[in-house]
């Protein structure tokens, strides 16, 4: 489904979920890079660096989709205040 097909409650939810998941994945992310970095006394760098972007290519996705959602908000609120009408 296209965000242009949704209503605007619509994407307001679909935001704030999008972004409660983002929040989530760093958090998730930084604690396992956490965990990883506090109990290996010799740290292979390599294993932090795979780890980093797998954490990146994880989030990635979802932080693309909230801005995305955002510039379709954006556009309804520009179009609702030329007409004055929120749809």
């Amino acid at each position: 489904m296209k965000l242009t097909d949704l209503s605007f409650e619509a994407l307001l939810k679909l935001r704030r979920n999008t972004f409660v998941f983002v929040m989530i994945s760093s958090m998730v992310s930084l604690f396992m890079l956490l965990i990883v970095a506090f109990l290996l006394n010799d740290v292979q760098y390599i294993l932090l660096l795979v780890l980093g972007l797998a954490a990146i290519t994880s989030i990635l996705p979802g932080f693309i989709k909230f801005i995305q959602i955002n510039q379709e908000l954006r556009q309804r609120v520009r179009q609702a205040v030329k007409t004055n009408t929120i749809h």
